[in-house]
This record gives structure tokens, sequence and C-alpha cells, in this order.
């Protein structure tokens, strides 16, 4: 799809403005202050693929609705949704527009309040019914060649001692004129613990503007020129499009028929992953890859296939095998999809071993 075409049109008919340029500032300072933008990743099951785009998407929206009282209003062709949030308090005010028009990623933007933007997103977040993209430091790092200085970064690595005999540890938050130096320096020398848990900075153009990058699929930004905002969201959504659409196609495993044979095949790949470091200790990774808590939907059991390898298979409510398939050594993980729904739980394996494990990032699997 043409990501621009019909998006910036629909965002201003949706917050009232009228633009004789895309180069004014006016486009935000006349929505409020606090623009956002939250990609999520489109895990809808089959049964909503079973349906054309209007009804799949009116579908999802009543069921989105029913669990967080969040009313969507779907276009007539299905290829955008709406939402208004009013209250007593006129400053407190937000205008939501969701783009359904790609199979593989989700972008809501947020105009208006700052807490009211942020409220709103954090109950959709949290909801079943979507999953939020995860930006890990390897999509941080190709957006950061859209800034034209580094403000403030987090990082977050911890390298546990109940796994490796000597711990890393390499946590802390930088802001100022330090930030770029400071963060140019960790890449270079310390790459096997890179884990970003945020990253800011002005853009290229010499805008006054900042803007801030999640690893929970958000944008933030303020003061910024139309054309630019959209061209910072067009090159993140280009990249996590690639990526999940990569997992979708080449990695989730499923049965196809071969007609030269006359039977079926397995399609896909596994996911390999090499550890820079042996684990000293599987059972700290082996708990948290079954445990199904908040930081892992991945709900399992663990089977010990050798000396050197153990497996762990996710369960559904049912007690039924499915979705997920994880062979872990002291020196790799390798990981098998099932199904598209597996997807946000490699994510948050992901997550995990950013914050916890060195990883040879450079051969990731995206």
């Amino acid at each position: 799809m043409e990501f621009e075409t019909g998006l910036t049109e629909r965002i201003r008919e949706q917050i009232g403005l009228e633009l004789a340029s895309d180069e004014s500032f006016a486009f935000f300072q006349a929505s409020g202050n606090e623009h956002l933008v939250q990609f999520f990743f489109n895990v809808l099951s089959d049964e909503y693929w079973e349906l054309d785009a209007w009804d799949r998407y009116h579908l999802f929206l009543c069921d989105l609705s029913s669990e967080l009282n969040v009313d969507f209003v779907l276009d007539d062709d299905a290829r955008f949704a709406t939402f208004s949030y009013r209250n007593d308090k006129p400053t407190r005010t937000a205008e939501l527009v969701m783009d359904l028009r790609d199979d593989y990623i989700i972008p809501i933007y947020y105009f208006g309040d700052s807490k009211t933007c942020l409220k709103i997103n954090q109950q959709l977040v949290g909801s079943k019914k979507l999953h939020p993209c995860y930006l890990g430091s390897a999509i941080l790092e190709q957006m950061i060649c859209e800034l034209d200085t580094i403000t403030n970064f987090d990082v977050d690595f911890e390298q546990q001692s109940v796994a490796f005999q000597q711990p890393v540890i390499l946590k802390g938050s930088f802001s100022g004129s330090p930030a770029n130096i400071l963060y140019h320096q960790y890449q270079q020398h310390n790459r096997s613990y890179l884990n970003i848990d945020k990253i800011a900075g002005r853009l290229t153009d010499e805008t006054q503007g900042t803007i801030v990058f999640h690893t929970t699929g958000m944008i933030q930004i303020d003061d910024c020129r139309l054309s630019e905002f959209m061209e910072v969201v067009k090159q993140l959504f280009l990249l996590l499009r690639t990526k999940y659409k990569s997992l979708v196609h080449k990695y989730v495993l499923e049965w196809v028929s071969s007609p030269s044979f006359r039977s079926f095949e397995l399609k896909g790949n596994f996911i390999e992953i090499w550890l820079n470091q042996p684990l000293d200790s599987l059972d700290s990774l082996l708990r948290f890859l079954a445990r199904g808590d908040k930081s892992n939907p991945l709900f399992g059991v663990t089977e010990r296939i050798s000396r050197k390898l153990w497996s762990v298979k996710s369960v559904t409510a049912d007690n039924s095998i499915s979705g997920i398939e994880i062979e872990v050594s002291s020196k790799m993980l390798r990981i098998y999809l099932k199904d598209r729904g597996s997807i946000p739980i490699l994510d948050s394996i992901e997550h995990y071993l950013r914050r916890h494990v060195a990883v040879d990032y450079d051969n990731f699997y995206y």
C-alpha cells in the first residue's frame, strides 16, 4: 500500500484541521500538546480472516469495545476507524485514528491532551485483542538515522547470577549534551549487552521538536512538521512490517499440499538464536520460558530431550499443545512457531533475552 495515501487527509478530517501546507507547525499545535503513534501487530485469528474486510474489522472493533469500552467507528471502506474522547474539561480531549489498511501492522495515531492520550493507549496496549509491536535494539538503531542528535537514552541489561557465574549489569539513563557521545561509545564497546529501553532525539531537519521511541512500539513527538512526522512514522512502519511479515511467511510452520507427491509437506523454518556466552545453568531460563506470567504469556511444560538439550512446549487453557515450541541448550535456542498467534510470545522471549542474556544479534532472525 502507499503509506501516505489517504492517511494525512483522514487525520486532518478527524482533528478538524485545514492546512495550506504540510510544512506548517500548526498541524500539531492546533490539536493539543501530545502526539503519539502506537504500533500493533495484526494478530487477528483465522476466523476473522475468513470474513471480508468490513465484517472482519467491524467484529474486531465490537470485541475490543466489549473488552475496553472504547468505541471506535469504522469507516465505510474499512480502511480507518476513529475514536473521539470527550469529558467535562475541554482541554482533556483526544482524537484517535486507527489505520487498518495493512495485514501485518495496525498503527493508531493519538492527538490531544498528554495524560488522556497516554491513558487510552495504556488501555489498548493491555487489551487481549491487540499486541504492541516490540521495538528491539536492532530496529531502534536503524531509527536513530532519522535523528540529528540523541538527547536521551535508557539502557537496561542484567545478566543474572542464577544463569551465569559472571553476571553483568549495565543499566542507566543518560540525557543532555553527553548522551549522543555516550550512546555511540556504548554501542561500540558493549554491543553484546545492547538493550535500549528508550531513546530520544531531535529530527534531522533542525526542527525544535523532540521524538521519543519506546520498546513498547510507541512514538511520542511534540512540535514537528506534518511531512517530517509522517516520514518518521513511515520508516518505522516499514521496518516493523518487514519484521512481522518475515515471521509470518518464513517462520510460521504450516502444512501445504505437494501435488508432485500427492501429499502434504511442512513449510517454514525454525528460528535459531545463538548465545555469546554459554549458560552455566539452564534452570533460570527454563523457568522463565514456562512460567506464564505478565512478562511472558507462554505457559508450558519442559521436557529433557538429551543430556544437553531441553524442550519447552506451550500449553493452552484446555491443556493441548499449541502455538510455540522451544529447544534450549547452553549455547542456543531453537524456536518453532506453529501459528501466527505465537508471534507475541516470540516478542516476549526476545525482550527477555535482550534484558538478561548476551545474544549474537548481528545474525538475528530479522
